[in-house]
């Protein structure tokens, strides 16, 4: 009856059944704890029921209860008519009328009534966010999207317990609970040393000075009129302060200390710029004082030391092509000619392979400090020449620089930049043809791209030839890849191969994560979805915490096998 006490009906699962244990979790899902005297005041609504007629529930609105906190796949008492009956209705007043198709005859001829019968149909409020009002609460919130992405307070888990389907072995269920993340933008009380990484010095950590909780460091800006860096806390590559966002200004939020996450760098831009204020805007010697600050939040400043004056350290200009799988070939100054009398000329020599002459331009060997030309759109049918606009240098990449000729020919690429001016415009690239010799086959090359290098094709390990099989080495490292739960952490180390570094020749299987236990197919291009091997994620692998693996990549016909073993 309405009044009966409750009982609860164990079931063990069965073949056709969810686990119990999921079972639970689905049943009990939306349960809510209930005290004596909040369970009486809901029981004593419920009896008012008993052997009622042309009776309509008012509970909801006698203890206003806010209709948008129904169930939506919940069936709710809406009406006991005259006769006794009882219509009920999915998601009661949250929801709208039954879909026409599942009317039935009996509905109308019985005329019973329907949801249009109780009410206007409501339209459901949008949900608010929370107001993030404080500054604290600000650096928190970017900090967690940061080191755990944007879903950060449901991303972070706890495993209670793990059950295995008693019908199903191979079915094995992990109940896990979110628990609250963590992290803190506050200091936490130890005493740190900070340093500084920047493009000044060829990425070389320098020590800040410092001053209670305030760490300084001075800055002499070179000929590209901006420089670009991060900081370090106690000289830990894995412990990174960084900025929120991309060449950022003073005001993006410093976040880390950070082991993994987006290669962001502030960028010190004093070229005269319409986003770079005023006081900002020096020339090539001028000297500017970065500030870090961390009391309560991060803060990150810098400032014009007016009069000040450095000395500048000329760029290294070096060429990275296809011919020898992107290597650095250093340019030297050319006074060769009528180039003697014009400071700014680089030149180096280059022979001709089967890969061709692709090539872009690196200042110091930095990434992010690419010079390259601009390619015009696709629909134009044009190509990159000597004569294309010049872009950098910065982390960009429109195109590259190419030349047509047979193999074994010698070329002669130049580069000129004149000291005076930071703008590309000033920039000029033009090469020539100035010999040519026997053509030498190139050797394939291959190379470890990995998570441990942030996939770049630069910094990818080369593998050793033996016969048919390339071999290199990776060192595991304590990471997460499973996205909903990225604090959960074990030894492994996901992968996958470039011939002659080229994005556009990345071997790889045909599923991501896969051990080399699994069946797949292995292929060579350009890799869109970032497919890769996973070392560790296999319990044959025996994985622990900074082990080496190696890992064999065996060539035969154009066809690839890729395995891995651990080092002894």
């Amino acid at each position: 009856g309405c009044a009966a006490s409750m009982y609860q009906l164990r079931v063990d699962d069965v073949a056709f059944m969810d686990p119990l244990e999921v079972w639970k979790l689905q049943f009990y899902r939306n349960a809510v704890k209930m005290t004596p005297f909040d369970a009486m005041m809901l029981h004593a609504v419920y009896v008012e029921t008993w052997m009622k007629f042309t009776f309509i529930p008012h509970g909801r609105r006698t203890q206003k209860v806010s209709v948008w906190h129904y169930e939506e796949d919940a069936y709710y008492l809406m009406e006991i008519d005259k006769f006794g009956r009882r219509f009920y209705h999915r998601g009661g007043m949250s929801t709208g009328p039954l879909d026409p198709s599942l009317r039935l005859p009996v509905d109308k001829a019985e005329e019973r009534p329907s949801r249009e019968s109780w009410g206007p149909i409501l339209a459901r409020p949008e949900e608010k966010k929370l107001a993030i009002d404080s500054k604290e609460e600000r650096f928190k919130a970017i900090e967690y999207a940061m080191a755990f992405g944007d879903d950060s307070q449901d991303s972070r888990y706890e495993e209670l317990v793990e059950y295995t389907d008693r019908y199903n072995p191979s079915q094995v269920v992990t109940i896990r609970r979110p628990v609250q993340n963590q992290i803190s933008v506050q200091p936490d009380g130890d005493s740190h040393s900070y340093q500084i990484v920047g493009s000044w010095s060829n990425r070389q950590p320098q020590e800040m000075q410092s001053n209670q909780h305030t760490w300084t460091f001075e800055v002499v800006v070179g000929e590209n009129r901006w420089e670009s860096f991060y900081l370090l806390q106690d000289n830990d590559p894995d412990r990174r302060i960084l900025p929120n966002e991309k060449n950022a200004g003073q005001s993006a939020v410093p976040v880390g200390p950070l082991s993994s996450g987006p290669r962001n760098d502030w960028l010190l831009d004093c070229r005269n710029r319409v986003n770079v204020p005023s006081e900002q805007v020096g020339m090539p010697g001028d000297k500017y004082l970065v500030t870090f600050r961390w009391e309560k939040l991060k803060e990150l400043s810098w400032e014009k030391l007016e009069g000040e004056k450095g000395e500048i350290t000329p760029g290294r200009y070096y060429l990275s092509g296809s011919w020898n799988d992107w290597d650095c070939v250093e340019m030297h100054i050319d006074n060769t000619g009528l180039r003697r009398r014009k400071q700014g000329w680089y030149s180096a020599e280059v022979e001709m392979t089967s890969a061709s002459i692709e090539f872009k331009i690196l200042r110091n060997q930095d990434s992010a400090q690419c010079i390259y030309p601009q390619a015009p759109a696709p629909s134009t049918g044009l190509l990159v020449t000597q004569h294309s606009q010049i872009c950098g240098p910065d982390d960009g990449e429109s195109g590259l620089w190419k030349i047509e000729d047979a193999a074994g020919a010698i070329y002669k690429i130049s580069f000129f930049r004149d000291p005076g001016d930071c703008e590309a415009s000033s920039m000029r690239v033009d090469w020539k043809k100035v010999g040519e010799k026997a053509a030498a086959e190139s050797k394939p090359g291959y190379y470890l791209a990995s998570q441990s290098n942030g996939w770049l094709e630069k910094t990818a390990i080369e593998m050793v030839q033996a016969g048919n099989v390339y071999v290199g080495e990776l060192q595991l490292q304590e990471l997460s890849t499973d996205s909903n739960a990225p604090t959960e952490k074990r030894p492994q180390m996901p992968f996958h191969i470039l011939m002659h570094r080229n994005r556009g020749l990345c071997i790889h299987p045909d599923q991501d994560f896969c051990t080399q236990l699994s069946t797949q197919n292995i292929i060579m291009d350009e890799n869109p979805q970032n497919l890769s091997w996973c070392i560790g994620k296999h319990a044959s692998d025996k994985a622990e915490k900074e082990d080496v693996f190696i890992v064999r990549l065996e060539v035969v016909n154009e066809s690839f096998s890729v395995s891995w073993s651990k080092k002894h």
